[in-house]
């Protein structure tokens, strides 16, 4: 171990002050004064007890050498980088460049507590990308020494991981339990275990698993030693190592380490459920390489901070829904005027709210209004329709109420160019609103135009059910006086051909395509036999001819064309005319 002011390879570094000390070596702050500047020191002690030969030596210090060389190729933002190398006797020393700041163990010493969710996020961010880095070199690089100690913190937030090569000879000691078995996978302290303590915990695994037990570190044993420090920041407990928690599952007890959650319940499921998985005993259950424990962390993360913003979200919406909205005061005016705006603010409030209970109110008794009247337009439809039923169902039918034409001219309702729109029909006669108004004046207490189309409908329909009766009647009437007239005419005729003898050369041809109407039901007959005797009843033209009461239709006398009939005005025949002349 070099001394403070002890000068190193040829006088080009002076240790300045040791800055930590485990098993495997130490770590000085040195002067460089070819550069002029300071650098880091990081000690590697060599075992020469088994080397006994000069050659066994210098093998070993090649070895460094090819080691330490690739380091010095690497260069990346969150590594230390390695300016130089070198031996001497029995140590090998890494010169690396010195950075400003604290290392993440003295952070966890002065703290004492867990750091914040959202610091660990961004130190692990790059401390995994700085392993992805080493872990894809050709060939691959695994740091093998991860733990807050190698980890420093620079005023700018940025993280440097100091690089190191260990020694593989090294044992495991009392001192290496106390600062570094905590953060070391079972793969590495395997090395120093004696063989009979290797022999016990390889029985618990099968053959396959302790294959890879026995296997050099490789990218898996970084992940291990990374989940061990990012879960003594995120919960300020040193993890159980991996030894003890193997002999406690060799004992048939549950695994030993404590789920960070259950330690600080700031740590989401998710974050707790990723170092556990890096934390596995086994090398195979871990994370197969820094890109994926990368990016599981990050979905983790985005999935946490979605559920902070919507839990923020909501909270926010109740508080508004609690909160009694006035206006911000603008900080530029004084602060009596601020008040003073904050006052008339809820005056207005205060005001406001007697102005939307009188709104509601009178809403609420429109409404009520609005019912009111929608049931009593129906109680006076029910009414009017009750009425037209009635006036319908009758013992008289609508024919009788008109007696003749001119009574339904009279009563016939205005056509629909001249109906008026005051003017509403009620069954089967028009009423105007004067006539109604003290029968249904109760009825109705909104204003006529909700109703004008109701009673534009009744007002037609009633005039159709007018229209219709009064034609029935009127047909009625025409069919009826042919009838009279034509019994009257069978009468006159009947006695015509009792008293009168037809002359022998004139024949009556009925015409089948004319009829007479009552004015013309009589028909002048010229008196061409003065001598006609009166047939008896027992002639033969009236033996056969049968008796009838039904009425007969008057036929159109048809004259010979030999015949002419006189150029006087011809003169209706009546019954006296005959009666006279007989």
């Amino acid at each position: 171990m070099p001394a403070i002011n002890e000068v190193l390879q040829q006088g080009r570094y002076r240790i300045i002050q040791p800055l930590g000390q485990n098993g495997m070596g130490a770590v000085y702050e040195a002067y460089d004064n070819v550069r002029e500047t300071k650098v880091l020191f990081k000690e590697i002690s060599v075992n020469l007890r088994k080397v006994t030969t000069l050659t066994q030596q210098e093998t070993l210090k090649q070895r460094f050498a090819d080691e330490a060389k690739i380091l010095t190729a690497i260069k990346h933002e969150s590594l230390l980088p390695v300016h130089d190398y070198f031996s001497e006797i029995d140590r090998h020393y890494l010169v690396m460049e010195m950075v400003e700041g604290n290392n993440l163990s003295e952070l966890i010493e002065t703290v004492k507590k867990p750091f914040a969710l959202s610091d660990v996020t961004n130190w692990a961010e790059q401390l995994l990308d700085a392993l992805q880095y080493l872990h894809t070199q050709m060939p691959p690089v695994v740091h093998r020494d991860i733990k807050p100690q190698n980890v420093k913190l620079t005023a700018e937030g940025k993280i440097k991981l100091a690089l190191g090569i260990q020694n593989p000879d090294a044992k495991v000691n009392a001192t290496v339990t106390n600062q570094t078995l905590h953060y070391l996978p079972l793969e590495q302290i395997w090395v120093g275990l004696d063989s009979a303590s290797q022999k016990v915990i390889a029985n618990s695994y099968d053959e396959k698993s302790e294959r890879i037990l026995e296997q050099p570190a490789d990218a898996r044993s970084d992940i291990y030693a990374l989940g061990a420090t990012l879960y003594h920041l995120l919960t300020a407990r040193l993890p159980v190592d991996a030894l003890e928690r193997s002999i406690d599952i060799l004992e048939g007890k549950s695994d030993s380490l404590t789920p960070p959650d259950e330690i600080n319940p700031a740590i989401p499921p998710e974050i707790s459920g990723i170092l556990m998985k890096a934390l596995e005993i086994k090398r195979e259950n871990r994370f197969d390489s820094a890109v994926i424990m990368r990016q599981a962390w990050r979905t983790a993360f985005v999935r946490v901070k979605e559920r902070g913003a919507a839990a923020m979200e909501a909270k926010k919406q109740d508080e508004d829904l609690l909160e009694i909205p006035f206006a911000a005061p603008s900080e530029s005016k004084p602060e009596p005027e601020r008040q003073l705006n904050g006052q008339e603010n809820l005056e207005n409030e205060a005001k406001k709210t007697p102005q939307i209970e009188l709104i509601k109110r009178q809403l609420q008794e429109a409404e009520e209004q609005r019912l009111k009247a929608e049931q009593r337009a129906a109680e006076a439809e029910k009414r009017l329709a009750e009425k037209q039923s009635k006036a319908l169902s009758g013992n008289q039918s609508p024919a009788t109420v008109i007696k003749s034409p001119e009574a339904f001219i009279e009563a016939a309702p205005p056509t629909a160019a001249t109906v008026s729109p005051d003017v509403v029909a009620y069954g089967a006669a028009a009423v105007t609103p004067e006539q109604s108004a003290d029968e249904f004046k109760d009825l109705f207490a909104v204003a006529p135009k909700d109703n004008k189309v109701f009673q534009r409908m009744f007002a037609v329909a009633a005039t159709l059910v007018i229209l219709c009766g009064a034609a029935w009647g009127v047909w009625v009437l025409l069919k009826s006086s042919p009838i009279e007239s034509n019994q009257t005419t069978s009468s006159q005729t009947m006695s015509l051909t009792d008293t009168t003898k037809p002359a022998p050369s004139v024949e009556t041809a009925p015409s089948p395509n004319v009829e007479t109407t009552p004015e013309t039901s009589a028909i002048q007959t010229p008196d061409l036999s003065t001598d006609a005797t009166e047939p008896s009843a027992n002639s033969p033209a009236l033996k056969n001819k049968p008796l009838s009461t039904a009425p007969v239709r008057a036929k159109k006398q048809i004259l010979p064309s030999s015949v002419k009939p006189p150029a006087t005005e011809k003169k209706a025949v009546t019954v006296d005319d005959i009666i006279n002349d007989n």
